[in-house]
């Protein structure tokens, strides 16, 4: 009972599945009792909550639910103090950052269920920790701001020996003995953590670390002042790594613009100073491209080389340019006590200090445009290196360099990594490695950091566990430092910036989130954010500024890989689910809508849907012709696929049948058989779901047709007899007639001439009760076939043209006047055997009706073509009799070319 408790616990207030209950009780193999003992544990669960408690707990699809009050849970309590600490922490409030951490402690018991084993390993028992994790930073941040250092040393000595790969409390043990003037031993904590990243993970410390060190260095043993007064040459760049693999052309571009030609500047103008702008996603290796160019440089630019990580984005604050601008000026030799007070001086006298000076400055992980600008030297021979997750612009001058994810060079990083004898051996797995990272050197370092530390391990087991997109994230990460983190800093400084404009595009983040396998055209994104087509591209352009969306070409927009797991996870955690349910089915009404449109165009006249489908919420793509809409259909196939998977989940089952239904006519008609049958697959099992038997006959009817025409006979007497199953057990006599007609073609079209003979005449008459000739259209040609010129003069009045349904179903005409033409034929009147060919051919050619081929007298198809395509059919009997004269489109008037 406390393991039922503790895991509805876990997720208050939603449905926890009866799976995830069995699991959590008896294992992976619960006994066959298991359901019942289960509802027994939650009666019993009941009682002991009470009678004012019992009512709280209750079954809800798919298992399980406990509410739970604002209040109530301590959990809950003890993760919103950890919050408050965090956002106090961001704002510098470090008297809130302590309380607020002081409380959410003081709830902390211990590991969160230490006494339950299968809920002490769980996710939600992992986040605990994390939080209390966050909680000591906060409060130790605060400590050390209070100059409380010698009272951190005891606990953050135990706490780097707990966690020896934890680089917060590492970096803060640091500042610590640092503040206690034992600098030496300070120095030792970040020599022992850099080796033990390298060796253990193949990683260099991160930022905080980094941090540290350089506040270590910046100042003396005591504190009293910095180490460049004397005027000494700052060299501040962090440690370079090993090997810059794939990024050679960039760091050449970096290193080029970096390096003008001397003589280019006119005479009595000084230089200007150059300035790079690395930009890309987070994870995508600017840092490590920055300090390589900045390394090589080295030699020119002599008079030092400054550096700052700017926090633009990350859980610390980002740095203000008058506090930086006071740092470099002190490590330039320039006095401290001296500097002035306001920003546009500082910058004023920092531009005059680097005028002739020539010094590398390069300023990591900005955030926007007005907290560099003050750092940009305006005259002299200095240079600037910026590296930011947005494409900054504007009133920056510079040369821009986007990087993108990593391509064929992924390998050689993830060999360079975890050793080129693993990748040789292992190429298949290694591939699926690098495909699932995405090409993002970050994940490929993490991921080969967790492969060189498992040399016993096959690449095939981590392959396989990073081939789950729900696990991926968990899996790329180390310690502190993981892909996750890298997302929800862009993530968290869109909600964190106060504009609106930017609040509003993290919500477009997490709607699209919903729908993250495929690329979204703007008028789908509208829909699916319920916004006008002017604000969603306003929307969309400040995510692929701040490098969380990518918009690959013009009216095109799709998350990298990685950043989709991301974003899905914060669309379910953060949107409610009747807001996420309601994103989803405009964008299905939507599709559905397109592909309405996109098919009127491939068959004009013709709708695939017999159900009036409800208005788009958004604009539909532009599209002018039938060749633009099937162009959009092929672009949009793999979506409109997803689409119908997900009608069913929405509660719109009805659409999925209807785009099933659309597609047909443009599937065979341009043999998209394959595509059209996916889709089709989908539409028929969420049928079966929904006990459907109208929509699954009618699926089954036409998966045999395109089965057929594909020469799958088998697959296609399969569906004949499914649908004709069905069509008996609803007495549906026309259905049966329709399914027995096709059937008889397809007896007769494999040889089986007697049972053709019997399903043909068979469906004849059930049509025939019903007083439906132009019904028998189809059956027309297997009673010509079996019985000769009898079966021809049966047929024939069928196909008189005064009694075609004249309306706009354009291709039952031409079938009808080709098997017309074909009777005739074998009756021997060639000459009305010709007009009604000619008749035909024209029909199917029509303007109304974009077959795949125009065809002139002069280029027929041979007799062999294929009959799906009446107008191609037609101009293959054509071929037998020679040239018909013009003749006039039944369907509109227009007479043939």
């Amino acid at each position: 009972m406390r393991l039922l408790l503790g895991t509805l616990l876990l997720q208050p207030n939603q449905p926890v599945s009866l799976d995830r209950l069995q699991w959590v009780l008896w294992g992976e193999k619960p006994p066959p009792t298991a359901l019942s003992s289960l509802h027994n544990h939650a009666a019993a669960a009941r009682r002991c909550l009470g009678a004012q408690l019992a009512t709280r707990l209750r079954a809800s699809a798919p298992g399980y639910l406990l509410e739970i009050r604002d209040g109530e849970l301590d959990s809950q309590a003890f993760a919103d103090h950890v919050r408050c600490a965090q956002s106090a922490q961001r704002r510098e409030d470090w008297p809130s950052a302590a309380a607020e951490a002081d409380a959410a402690l003081a709830l902390w018991q211990g590991p969160p269920f230490a006494d339950l084993p299968s809920l002490a390993d769980s996710a939600e028992a992992a986040q605990l920790m994390e939080w209390r994790l966050r909680a000591l930073e906060c409060r130790f941040d605060a400590a050390l701001q209070a100059g409380r250092h010698q009272e951190l040393l005891a606990e953050l000595t135990a706490l780097t020996i707990e966690h020896p790969l934890h680089e917060a409390f590492h970096a803060q043990l640091m500042l610590a003995l640092h503040g206690c003037g034992r600098t030496a031993e300070a120095f030792d904590v970040h020599q022992a953590l850099s080796k033990r990243l390298t060796e253990e993970l193949g990683i260099d410390p991160g930022r905080l670390a980094r941090d540290a060190y350089q506040a270590l260095l910046s100042t003396d043993q005591r504190g009293l002042g910095p180490s460049g007064l004397g005027g000494g040459v700052p060299a501040q760049l962090p440690r370079l790594t090993t090997g810059l693999v794939g990024r050679e052309r960039d760091s050449e571009r970096v290193i080029t613009a970096l390096r003008p030609p001397r003589d280019t500047t006119p005479p009595g103008h000084a230089p200007t100073v150059p300035v790079v702008v690395v930009s890309g996603m987070g994870g995508v290796g600017k840092t490590a491209l920055a300090v390589h160019a900045a390394h090589t440089l080295r030699e020119d630019f002599p008079d030092g080389q400054l550096y700052a990580d700017l926090n633009g984005f990350g859980a610390s604050t980002a740095r203000e340019p008058y506090v930086l601008l006071g740092r470099f000026l002190t490590d330039l030799g320039i006095g401290g006590h001296s500097l002035p007070d306001h920003l546009d001086d500082r910058a004023a006298l920092y531009r005059a200090t680097l005028a002739r000076r020539r010094v590398l400055v390069v300023l990591d992980n900005a955030r926007d445009n007005a907290q560099i600008i003050p750092l940009i030297p305006g005259t002299g021979p200095s240079g600037v290196i910026v590296t930011s997750r947005r494409a900054l612009s504007g009133r920056l001058d510079c040369v821009h360099i986007p990087l993108q994810p990593l391509g064929r060079e992924s390998l050689d990083l993830l060999a360079a990594i975890c050793g080129e004898h693993r990748v040789a051996a292992e190429p298949d797995a290694a591939q699926r490695i690098v495909t699932a990272c995405g090409g993002l050197p970050l994940a490929l370092r993490l991921v080969g950091a967790r492969i060189a530390n498992r040399p016993t391990w096959p690449l095939k087991v981590l392959a396989d566990r990073l081939a789950g997109p729900a696990r991926r994230l968990e899996l790329l990460s180390a310690d502190d430092t993981s892909v996750r983190s890298v997302f929800a800093m862009s993530y968290q400084a869109l909600l964190d910036s106060g504009r609106p404009a930017e609040g509003n595009a993290a919500r477009a983040f997490r709607h699209l989130g919903l729908w993250p396998g495929h690329p979204l055209s703007l008028e789908a994104a509208a829909a699916l954010l319920n916004t006008p087509l002017d604000v969603t591209v306003d929307l969309l352009d400040i995510l692929i500024d701040a490098q969380i969306l990518q918009s690959p070409a013009p009216n095109t927009y799709q998350f990298h890989d990685l950043v989709a797991s991301y974003a899905s996870e914060i669309a379910s955690a953060e949107e409610p689910v009747e807001t996420r349910a309601a994103a989803i089915g405009r964008l299905i009404t939507w599709y559905a809508a397109a592909v309405d449109r996109a098919g009127s165009l491939c068959r004009p006249g013709e709708s695939g849907s017999d159900s009036k489908l409800r208005p788009a919420p958004a604009p539909l793509p532009n599209l002018a012709s039938a060749q633009d809409a099937l162009a959009w259909l092929r672009q949009e196939m793999p979506a409109v696929r997803d689409v119908v998977r997900r009608a069913g989940e929405c509660g719109l089952p009805q659409l999925a049948f209807a785009m099933a239904l659309m597609l047909y006519d443009v599937g065979s008609s341009y043999w998209w058989g394959s595509q059209w049958e996916a889709v089709a697959a989908d539409a028929l099992a969420l049928a079966r779901a929904h006990e459907d038997e109208g929509a699954q006959s009618t699926l089954h009817y036409l998966l045999a047709a395109s089965h057929g025409q594909g020469g799958r006979y088998n697959e296609c007497l399969t569906h004949l007899h499914a649908a004709e199953e069905l069509h008996s057990a609803g007495e549906n006599r026309r259905g049966i007639a329709a399914v027995l007609g096709f059937k008889a073609l397809l007896l007769a079209e494999t040889g089986r001439i007697d049972e053709a003979f019997s399903a043909g005449h068979r469906s004849i008459e059930l049509f025939q009760e019903g007083r439906r000739h132009n019904d028998t259209v189809a059956v027309d040609g297997l009673v010509l076939e079996v019985t000769g010129n009898t079966g021809a003069e049966a047929a024939v009045p069928h196909h008189v043209p005064g009694e075609l349904p004249l309306d706009d179903h354009i291709t039952p005409i031409a079938e009808a006047l080709i098997n017309l033409g074909d009777n005739l034929r074998v009756l021997g009147q060639r000459q009305k055997a010709l007009e009604a060919l000619g008749q035909a051919l024209t029909t199917a050619a029509c303007g109304r009706t974009p077959w795949p081929i125009r065809c002139s007298w002069a280029a027929l198809p041979p007799p062999t073509t294929v009959k799906s395509n009446p107008a191609t059919a037609g101009a293959g009997r054509l071929a037998c009799f020679g040239t018909p004269q013009r003749a006039k489109c039944l369907a509109c008037s227009e007479p043939g070319q």
